[in-house]
């Protein structure tokens, strides 16, 4: 059961392989999830995801893409943003599937220069974050992204970051 609220988010990895009767099941239940948050669903892939990995699957990702942007009020996050306005405010909420190389699963690049360039794209007026992979330090069993906690230290305007990747330690954490 999920809590109530006013926006749902799932930081990726919401399939086991990436196939697309996964994909498929796993939209079924966000159409029906969705109605009962008024901002609607904001989704990134995780590295399991690798059906909408245009790099693992060039053949079709968009398909895989189009499953998930065909739910009314899903918005599907790749290095993009988009923008909810929530009692008279404009929310900035910017995701990526994006980790560090593991295993060779989906959405994997280089730590350097490989993986910087993603969060170079990161816009400063981000108020939500969401990520697949945490940034060095936190919650990430040594394992963060150095480059993804340089990017966000600059984000003055950043309330909220959500990512996920790894099983353990989960939880949540107030920085001021």
């Amino acid at each position: 059961v999920l809590p109530m609220g006013d926006l749902l988010i799932h930081a990726g990895d919401f399939t086991n392989m990436g196939s697309l009767p996964e994909l498929t099941r796993f939209a079924k239940w966000l159409d029906k999830v969705t109605p009962f948050y008024p901002l609607g669903t904001c989704i990134i892939a995780g590295n399991h995801d690798m059906s909408l990995d245009p790099d693992k699957n060039p053949e079709y990702y968009l398909l895989a893409q189009s499953i998930l942007t065909s739910i009314p009020n899903v918005h599907y996050l790749n290095d993009s943003e988009v923008v909810i306005n929530f009692e008279g405010r404009d929310w900035h909420i910017w995701g990526s599937p994006v980790t560090p190389a593991f295993c060779n699963w989906g959405f994997n690049r280089g730590r350097g220069r490989d993986i910087k360039k993603h969060w170079d794209l990161i816009p400063n007026n981000v108020n939500i974050l969401i990520t697949h992979g945490p940034p060095k330090g936190y919650r990430d069993s040594g394992l963060g992204c150095k480059d993804l906690l340089n990017a966000i230290e600059e984000k003055s305007e950043l309330r909220l970051h959500v990512f996920g990747h790894l099983h353990n330690p989960y939880g949540s954490s107030k920085i001021d």
